[in-house]
């Protein structure tokens, strides 16, 4: 009977298994919010059954909350007794066939979730900016300027208007689709990286768990959720080594909305090699499609690149809360004016902080992107979205550095999922929640700088720990 190694526990089994049961609420929490005030209302249609309204939502919550509880357990069972170790046993074929059904049923809850999913989008229609989208469709269908209105987004989102005809849905229904396919491809890769054990309750907050997920990529259907769906894919094929395919995934990405171009440096970087074929075929692409769409509509996507980078701060930005404070005068201004400038030299500095310390490639965009994210004066929640599947696919990455990077990001994902969760039950912060809006930068910006801080010297000590090694062992 064949038998090889398998990586096994070698501590004690006991547990506190206290994180596991608060995450547990945490879930039932946002299980019986998306249930109660978000999915039951669209199903009623308005519609007053009496009791049996109660007994459908009761039902609703009740199916819901045990498929995330089957989840949870599953995942916590398994992650305890198929998690890595420098320890190994033999082990017999037959426990292949119960790993191999371990994966199966992971990836047929991601398909159960996916279908929610799928229901949700289609259920809760055209929302937030959407309603935005579908005027600018409409006029690169009737034949008029796509940017003479407020489309601040590339040639691709444009393109996609061509969808409309089929119904005003059908765009968002394509956006959401091509994430959760592609989320499924993410977590096969992990699955078959890493086995079940990195498909855990990390995962689960980051991206199936995670309000910002479910409501700006389902409900709400923005076009980030394309960005983020190319940019898993991207991810998928430069771990598999197809570069020129990475290349030119991010530079469709960049023609949608401008910031993914930011990635292409560090998609290139491997510890301390650059592989150019993912800059060239990126950058040739991108190039290329802009230099298309002006000869098609002139110069509409130069204006949104412009807008882009004088539009006012929000939200999330620390600018807009230190604006908010102190108003847009002296250095506050200075900072925000020439914000563009500050975003290129806080990638010019990450790159080479990841270049000298031999960062991996996803490690690396991760970190990059977030410092965009934390420098960038437009606080938006949903730029954010990316940046949870680069968070949720580090375990591809198989090293201690990346698994250390995912575990200290999650209070990012976290406040990410209570933000939008705040977000949709107060009407986008209005009225007495306007101070949200305003001072939102000042919670934002300490957390994501935090989470930082703490892998910026998790890595300086791990290269300093190196080094006394190496001398060491001379």
């Amino acid at each position: 009977m064949k038998s090889t190694k398998i990586a096994h526990h070698h501590k004690s089994d006991k547990k506190n298994y206290l994180p596991e049961i608060l995450i547990s609420i945490y879930l039932g929490f946002i299980v019986s919010w998306l249930v109660k005030d978000k999915i039951t209302p669209f199903l009623f249609h308005g519609k007053e059954f009496g009791a049996r309204s109660n007994t459908i939502q009761i039902l609703l919550t009740t199916l819901y909350t045990l498929f995330f509880a089957i989840n949870t357990f599953f995942i916590i069972h398994f992650s305890r007794r198929l998690g890595s170790s420098k320890k190994y046993i033999e082990i017999k074929k037959p426990v292949y066939k119960r790993i191999d059904m371990q994966k199966s049923i992971v990836m047929a809850l991601i398909i159960l979730w996916s279908i929610m999913m799928v229901w949700i989008c289609l259920e809760t229609g055209v929302q937030h900016d959407y309603h935005a989208y579908i005027k600018q469709w409409q006029l690169l269908l009737e034949g008029s300027p796509p940017w003479s209105t407020d489309n601040a987004y590339g040639p691709i989102h444009t393109v996609i208007g061509y969808l409309m005809p089929f119904g005003q849905l059908i765009p968002k229904l394509f956006f959401v689709s091509l994430l959760l396919i592609g989320n499924f491809f993410l977590v096969h890769e992990i699955l078959n990286e890493r086995g079940v054990s990195k498909i855990n309750l990390t995962y689960f907050i980051i991206i199936p768990a995670n309000i910002l997920i479910i409501g700006i990529g389902i409900i709400y259907g923005l076009n980030d959720t394309l960005v983020a769906a190319l940019v898993v894919f991207a991810i998928i094929f430069r771990h598999r080594g197809h570069k020129i395919a990475t290349g030119i995934l991010l530079a469709v990405a960049a023609l949608i909305k401008f910031y993914p171009l930011l990635l292409l440096p560090f998609f290139a970087l491997d510890k301390k090699r650059l592989d150019l074929s993912i800059i060239l075929s990126g950058t040739i692409l991108t190039i290329t499609g802009f230099l298309i769409s002006l000869a098609v509509w002139g110069k509409g996507p130069i204006e949104a690149i412009l807008f882009n980078s004088y539009r006012g701060t929000i939200l999330l930005s620390i600018l807009k809360s230190v604006s908010s404070l102190f108003g847009e005068t002296g250095f506050v201004d200075f900072l925000i004016h020439y914000n563009t400038y500050f975003i290129i030299i806080g990638v010019i500095i990450t790159f080479v902080f990841a270049w000298k310390n031999g960062i991996t490639w996803l490690e690396s965009a991760t970190l990059g992107y977030l410092v965009v994210l934390t420098i960038y004066k437009v606080g938006h929640q949903q730029f954010y979205v990316p940046f949870l599947f680069l968070l949720a696919s580090l375990p591809l990455i198989k090293n201690e550095s990346a698994d250390y990077m995912e575990l200290v990001l999650l209070p990012i994902a976290i406040m990410l999922s209570l933000y939008q969760l705040g977000y949709m039950i107060t009407d986008r912060y209005a009225n007495n929640w306007r101070w949200v809006r305003r001072y939102g930068g000042f919670i934002a910006f300490p957390v994501n700088l935090a989470c930082m801080a703490f892998y910026i010297t998790y890595k300086f000590r791990s290269r300093q720990h190196s080094k006394e090694l190496e001398k060491s062992g001379k």
